[in-house]
């Protein structure tokens, strides 16, 4: 959200809540692709989900002291209490659409293993957004060049070739880092052979536009320190929506290369395999890519 908006209270609030959903998603995301985890949730009864969803708004609300998901900080514990319920709704909301998407959560469950379901997987993403301002710490005025410091940088950068070159290979370079960090343990792993057999046409297309989504707001929306050093970096594809897609591709050609390396995808796979395993894994590795591309 740009600066002209952080008087309005309406703007400020969902600023918050965009940076609760990509701490979330940073935490998160990782859990979200474990059968164990989507086991668990087929295992526990109401006493359980519901003892653990009171122990991660305790943790929640102790976080929220030391980090929480707000730009603006109120110390008291009223607004801890109030803050904590908020992220552990968030993080409801991210886990059921994400197990949604991912094909995971489906009516023939039941209801009672659909709650368990979502549960075991609200709690990371519930840390992950009570966090988040840790995880990647808000716009502060420490180490941020001022305005007219970005200008004459923007104006040196802009003179050269090569220095849009340069913005371009840096950003393709921390979102390939990003995406290997966050794939690289979920490429040989069987749940994306299970998940791909269990998505359609549709679904795939939803897993790409949920990424690009997820990825622009981590980047672009959620006030992060870097989020202002993003929209000032000048590169060849350096346009918040071109920069995005652009990042999407290369975290889908890491995810390709993961892939082979463990022989997930190979010769006696069909074509429409290999895409839907790359789109499967450039979900997770395209959230990464976007928290390597913060760090620069």
């Amino acid at each position: 959200m740009t600066s002209t908006n952080e008087t309005n209270p309406w703007y400020s609030e969902l600023d918050d809540i965009l940076r609760a959903v990509s701490g979330a998603f940073l935490f998160g995301i990782p859990l979200l692709y474990t059968m164990e985890v989507w086991w668990a949730g087929n295992q526990v009864n109401a006493l359980h989900m519901t003892l653990s969803l009171g122990v991660s708004l305790f943790l929640l609300i102790i976080l929220d002291y030391g980090a929480g998901f707000r730009k603006k900080k109120e110390y008291r514990w009223a607004i801890s209490i109030m803050d904590s319920l908020v992220a552990l709704a968030v993080a409801i909301v991210c886990a059921s659409l994400s197990l949604m998407i991912i094909g995971v959560l489906r009516i023939d469950l039941g209801l009672e293993n659909i709650i368990g379901h979502i549960t075991m997987e609200a709690i990371p993403f519930g840390i992950g957004a009570g966090i988040s301002d840790y995880l990647v710490e808000g716009q502060k005025t420490e180490g941020v060049d001022t305005p007219q410091q970005l200008a004459e940088k923007k104006k040196e950068e802009d003179r050269t070739t090569r220095g849009k070159l340069h913005g371009t290979l840096v950003d393709m370079g921390a979102t390939g880092l990003g995406a290997v960090i966050i794939g690289f343990a979920i490429a040989p792993a069987d749940e994306i052979l299970i998940i791909a057999s269990r998505l359609s046409s549709l679904g795939m297309l939803l897993i790409i536009l949920t990424s690009l989504v997820i990825s622009y707001i981590i980047v672009f929306e959620a006030s992060f320190v870097s989020e202002s050093k993003r929209m000032e970096q000048r590169g060849i594809f350096q346009h918040p929506v071109v920069e995005t897609i652009n990042s999407y591709l290369v975290a889908l050609m890491v995810s390709l290369f993961m892939l082979w390396l463990f022989q997930i995808v190979g010769t006696d796979r069909s074509w429409l395999e290999w895409l839907n395993y790359t789109i499967i894994l450039g979900f997770p590795a395209s959230i990464g890519g976007a928290a390597g591309r913060l760090a620069v």
